[in-house]
């Protein structure tokens, strides 16, 4: 899927950071996301930022290898631009990278309770895993999650197998 029309995706940059995680607490999306983090997902060439006409960031997707598998880490979108696409074409470009550097499968946490939690990754053909059986590093993820948003039932591990 393409961006919407005036929105590029591209690379994050290491002078970025600081702007993406402003986008964070607007977008009501992962808390524990902190900038050493970000700057660590750039560093890895694993940050791509969604950016409007006058390449100002309005979206990131970071990840980092987890278990073996792509992982993403944060996906956050500016209020003003949510339900226009762009987190879906974010995802996108990180499953498309998945796929280009053979990673078996992509791993995210996500709130179960709201839309662009775990509904918004089913569709996009992700699905939920037993707590019991993750993989350490998804498993210590989950725990991340959950203890930076409140009830064990909020937070579920998923994947997509590539």
């Amino acid at each position: 899927m393409l961006p919407p029309a005036g929105v590029t995706i591209r690379s994050g940059r290491a002078d970025e950071s600081a702007a993406l995680a402003a986008l964070i607490p607007g977008a009501g999306h992962e808390p524990y996301v902190s900038l050493p983090r970000l700057t660590a997902c750039q560093a890895e060439g694993l940050l791509w930022t969604a950016v409007d006409g006058v390449d100002r960031p309005v979206g990131f997707l970071a990840a980092t290898i987890a278990d073996d598998a792509l992982h993403i880490v944060a996906l956050a979108v500016a209020r003003a631009h949510q339900r226009r696409g762009v987190g879906r074409a974010l995802l996108e470009r990180a499953i498309d990278h998945g796929r280009w550097a053979f990673f078996p499968a992509v791993t995210l946490t996500a709130d179960a309770g709201a839309p662009f939690g775990v509904p918004f990754y089913r569709r996009l053909g992700f699905v939920a895993l037993r707590p019991e059986g993750l993989r350490p590093d998804l498993a210590a993820f989950l725990r991340v999650a959950r203890d930076a948003g409140g009830s064990e039932a909020e937070r579920v591990a998923m994947a997509k197998v590539l």
